[in-house]
């Protein structure tokens, strides 16, 4: 696979800020869990409202963007937030 210049930019980003990570033999994660952990969830929208999501981290709780909508204070997962009935 060939990368853009802009996808192995980041690549070596994020092959930089692993190796600064302190070593820890009770908790040694992979370059490949490292950049699990660290990467952002793809949220759909509000399944009531259609507005875009706010994601907090690292609560990782996921709540609808609209101040008027139903859910605004209800706090989901990123799993719950994202299944959809009939899907």
């Amino acid at each position: 696979m060939k990368y853009t210049k802009e996808q192995a930019e980041l690549i070596k980003k994020v092959i930089a800020d692993y190796r600064e990570q302190p070593f820890d033999e009770d908790n040694v994660y992979g370059l490949e869990k490292f950049v699990d952990v660290n990467t952002e969830p793809v949220l759909k929208p509000c399944p009531f409202c259609g507005s875009l999501p706010i994601y907090t981290y690292p609560k990782e709780v996921v709540t609808c963007g609209q101040f008027m909508c139903p859910v605004h204070q209800v706090g989901f997962s990123v799993e719950v937030w994202n299944r959809r009935v009939g899907e």
